[in-house]
């Protein structure tokens, strides 16, 4: 499978948590068997915002299924809850090309809300050939 980087860049119009007029949001990557391939690819929790901005990236083999990005909020305990999903599966990633900058709707785990919120992820292929050093 070839590497690819994905930036978790930002998020828009995500809900208010509970009696939070606010979101806590963070953000993990995952895919079939990534629970136990080690440490979970996570974004830092962005507290008290409803578009909160991670420019985080992370750099991985591409699973044969694609991917999935969890946003959830974090609350005071450190519990995760799920707000949504952003599923990749392979097919969606062919269609989108080897790199794109977008935004895409996050899928909503109870509460739906319109417009939905949005997710930009920016994906780069990693498989490039290097250019010989000139001597």
């Amino acid at each position: 499978g070839r590497v690819v980087e994905v930036t978790v860049d930002s998020a828009r119009g995500l809900p208010s948590v509970g009696f939070l007029s606010s979101c806590n949001a963070l953000v993990t990557v995952r895919w079939e068997g990534s629970s136990r391939t080690g440490a979970p690819l996570t974004t830092e929790a962005v507290t008290d915002s409803l578009s909160p901005v991670w420019q985080q990236a992370f750099r991985f083999r591409l699973p044969p299924s694609g991917f999935e990005l969890l946003v959830m909020h974090r609350s005071m305990g450190a519990f995760d809850h799920p707000i949504g999903t952003v599923k990749l599966p392979l097919s969606r990633l062919e269609a989108l090309g080897a790199d794109f900058d977008e935004w895409l709707p996050i899928d909503l785990t109870s509460v739906k809300k319109a417009p939905p919120p949005e997710l930009r992820i920016i994906v780069s292929s990693t498989d490039f050939t290097p250019t010989p050093h000139a001597s």
